[in-house]
């Protein structure tokens, strides 16, 4: 009989939901439109997430000019924001439909955008307090079908998107982004704020499932660190909010690890509640006793969270201390595990210690030294024995390593371990102390954090050592046959004239890659940069990239965004100069970047002069490895300068091909002289530059036609550039291939109107013509019909502009 009774009760619901739609859809005037709200106010109570999901929307695709245009703005959130969100029984469902239905503001222009904003400003912060108490369900229904909390909270973090793809649209693409950052930050403010007071409340008047994937899903999205890095740590002040912090992770640690999407944001969330910690005591805080223990969560602390680079200017501990001091007060036998497999992870690297990058060489050697500190003296007596034999063995190996930076990092980590177990007898090792990477170690080897936090003193103590390293580095100019190639000179012999121009002194110049980076990027609310650090971050990047400091390839994504957002703040003369060397440095070292930068040349959020500035830096990268830092080519110099040569005690002056006094055969002089054949180093990684750019096959989804002309002009002679300087890789085939069928697409995108289109093809397939031998023979053998296509083109154009309005070299 009650079941009867409730399926009466649906049907009855569901008809009247289906009233009510019909008079929305019906409505033709705005005082037909609001006489509906007195029944839609009585429905409220009774709907089913799925029926207030479709009536908000209805309801939604109503705002229009002609029917609100002239509505007060009180009134206009009067009868929406009371009756269809604030009495709504199904709080999440509403905000979810007023969230989606920016993304369907086509319709109504930018007045119905501009009233969804304001709705939202109104209701946000009520509607997910409502929605994160534990009195509501934890499920929330689409109008479509059932959807549950995950879905819910990837809505919450797709918002600052659909924002950005409103503005980023070609019909509004003449509006400021500026309006839609402000729209961003004021949303995840209110956000933060809504959060932060559901916080304070007990872990069971709250709906745990629902907190913890709307921070989840926020830590994966495009801004979401900075965002979930203000939660923590306003939440780790307060100590009402530290019983929740533990719910959400022991929340998102029951289920995460079962499904790829969670796990995914699960971890993201994790490394950055590490990076956020100032120590371990407060790491210990945020996880709790329970997540500690889960070991799925402990391999991805001590494996991925310890391994993470730290932050020098902030004087924090590293991550790796903070790991090891959480595990030393939660678990001190997880402590020891995690230490072996530290050391055992490290000795496997040494096996193969030629594929590891020096960074992470560098890193994974402080790790251990971290956790071996943490140890107790009965621990460190226990595993004594247990590490001499996995350690000792792997010394030999050490010295044999060929790169001079990495050897030495593992001996003096061994030496550092040998010291702290008290090992009797320990080998004693030989350092080259002009290594600027030994220098860099010791240096992190002798922080005490706490210590450095507390005094300033020991600061000053540490600046003075750094500057004194680089002094040393700058007077030692490569004397010694033993130095690495990385010793490299900062400054010239014209560092007077230099000073007086403005180029910072020594003692300006930051010590990591990683100070560089926040110096020109700092964070909000961090004290203002004075302009010499400014000014000498910005020129010490070139010269740590061309040494490959530590840092350069993991922090190569986030150093590319940094320049090219990067503004001329103090109007430095060699700015340009200097922001498009290091982007060409940047990408010659790492070409894998190339892909990140087209990505970057992709967004809607950059302007067309950052377009520009990315699609020179890719060519100028290009020929950096083709010709080299001397500007030769394929092994030829191009410099016809008089040079003088000393040949067994006689100089001789060298122009063209005019020689002085008869060389002999043998000179070892000679030899020198021939070994500066340069080998073209873009051989091998041309794919990673060219097929990138020839990724853009749609090209008006960004802008209109008369911005994309120019710009598709200028990656058709960017591919031209990329193509001469690929002549002799072995994927040349390959790139044509896709070139070809490239340039026959762009050709339709071409018009009287747009010639700049037509001259940059021309000026590429006359680049594809141009290649030398072997390519051109492999050319006119594989390539028959694209060459007649080309050469019909060419005629047709030299037909139709027969005046030169399309310039063709015959």
């Amino acid at each position: 009989m009650l079941a009867k009774d409730d399926t009466l009760r649906n049907h009855s619901i569901s008809a009247q939901c289906d009233r009510i739609l019909t008079l929305i859809e019906a409505a033709d005037s705005r005082t037909e439109l609001l006489a509906v709200f007195d029944d839609l106010a009585k429905f409220q109570s009774v709907a089913e997430p799925g029926q207030t999901y479709s009536l908000t929307q209805a309801f939604l695709r109503k705002l229009t000019p002609p029917l609100f245009g002239h509505l007060t703005e009180t009134d206009f959130k009067t009868f929406f924001t009371d009756v269809l969100f604030l009495r709504s029984a199904h709080p999440a469902t509403s905000l979810w439909a007023l969230i989606c239905s920016l993304s369907q503001c086509d319709d109504g222009g930018s007045f119905k955008f501009a009233k969804c904003i304001s709705l939202l400003a109104q209701v946000q912060q009520k509607l997910l307090q409502n929605a994160l108490k534990n009195s509501h369900n934890s499920k929330v229904c689409h109008g479509l079908g059932a959807s549950d909390v995950y879905q819910f909270a990837f809505v919450l973090s797709s918002f600052p998107s659909r924002v950005y793809n409103y503005f980023g649209d070609a019909k509004r693409f003449h509006l400021s982004f500026d309006r839609a950052a402000a729209i961003v930050a004021d949303f995840e403010e209110r956000l933060l704020d809504a959060l932060l007071a559901m916080a304070k409340l007990q872990p069971t008047e709250l709906n745990m499932p629902m907190f913890a994937h709307i921070l989840a899903e926020y830590s994966a999205a495009s801004g979401g660190k900075e965002f979930i890095q203000r939660f923590l740590s306003s939440t780790l002040c307060d100590s009402k909010a530290n019983a929740v912090l533990k719910g959400i992770f022991a929340q998102n640690s029951a289920t995460s690890f079962e499904r790829a999407e969670s796990r995914r944001n699960y971890e993201a969330m994790i490394l950055i509640a590490v990076a956020t910690a100032p120590d371990g005591q407060s790491l210990q805080v945020i996880f709790g006793d329970s997540v500690l223990s889960d070991a799925n969560f402990r391999r991805l602390l001590v494996e991925r969270a310890a391994l993470m680079p730290s932050s020098a200017v902030e004087r924090r501990p590293r991550n790796s201390e903070k790991v090891a001091e959480c595990l030393a007060l939660s678990a001190p036998s997880d402590l020891v595990t995690a230490f072996q497999t530290h050391v055992q992870l490290f000795v496997d690297r040494c096996k193969v210690v030629e594929m590891a990058s020096l960074h992470s060489h560098f890193i994974h050697a402080l790790a251990v030294v971290d956790f071996a500190r943490r140890l107790g003296p009965d621990q460190r007596c226990a595993i004594r024995d247990e590490l001499m034999y996995s350690l000792v063995p792997i010394v030999p190996q050490m010295i044999e390593i060929a790169d001079c930076s990495k050897r030495q990092i593992g001996m003096l980590m061994a030496q550092t371990l040998f010291s702290l177990f008290n090992f009797p007898s320990p080998p004693q090792f030989d350092y080259f102390d002009a290594d600027p990477m030994l220098s860099e170690f010791r240096v992190a080897l002798q922080q005490k954090q706490q210590n450095d936090i507390k005094s300033n003193g020991k600061r000053d103590d540490r600046k003075e050592e750094i500057n004194a390293n680089l002094e040393k580095k700058r007077e030692h100019k490569c004397c010694s046959a033993a130095a690495d190639v990385r010793v490299a000179v900062l400054l010239d012999s014209d560092d007077d004239e230099g000073a007086e121009e403005g180029v910072p002194s020594l003692s300006d110049w930051p010590a990591y890659l990683r100070d560089c980076l926040e110096i020109l990027s700092p964070a909000p609310g961090d004290q203002p940069v004075k302009m010499s650090h400014w000014v000498g971050a910005l020129y010490a990047i070139p010269e740590m990239l061309r040494r490959r400091s530590v840092g350069w390839n993991t922090l190569g994504e986030d150093l590319l965004e940094t320049i090219v957002a990067l503004d001329n703040r103090y109007n430095v003369s060699e700015f340009a100069k200097l922001r498009a060397e290091i982007l060409q440095l940047l990408l010659a070292q790492t070409p894998e970047l190339v892909s990140n930068a087209f990505r970057l040349i992709t967004s809607r959020r950059c302007p067309m002069s950052r377009r520009f500035l990315l699609i020179s830096a890719v060519v100028d990268a290009a020929k950096l490895l083709a010709n080299g830092e001397n500007g030769q080519e394929n092994g030829r110099e191009k410099d016809t300068k008089p040079e003088k040569t000393k040949f067994d005690g006689k100089v001789m002056e060298i122009v063209g091909e005019q020689k002085g006094p008869k060389v002999i055969r043998r000179s070892t002089a000679l030899q020198k002289q021939s070994r500066k054949c340069h080998e073209n180093g873009f051989s091998r990684v041309a794919p990673q530059f060219v097929f990138p750019l020839l990724h853009f096959t749609q090209f008006d989804h960004l802008y209109g036609a008369a911005q994309s002309s120019v710009f598709l002009g200028k990656l058709a002679l960017a591919l031209g550039e990329l193509i001469t300087c690929a002549a002799r890789s072995p994927s040349i085939l390959c790139i044509l291939s896709s070139a070809f069928e490239w340039l026959s697409l762009l050709r339709r995108i071409g018009s009287p109107h747009n010639l700049f289109v037509w001259q940059s093809c021309v000026g590429a397939y006359l680049s594809i013509c141009d290649m030398p031998r072997p390519s051109s023979d492999l050319l006119r053998e594989h390539f028959t019909d694209e060459l007649s296509d080309c050469r019909d083109w060419l005629a047709e154009m030299a037909t139709e502009f027969p005046h030169g309005d399309i310039r063709m070299d015959e």
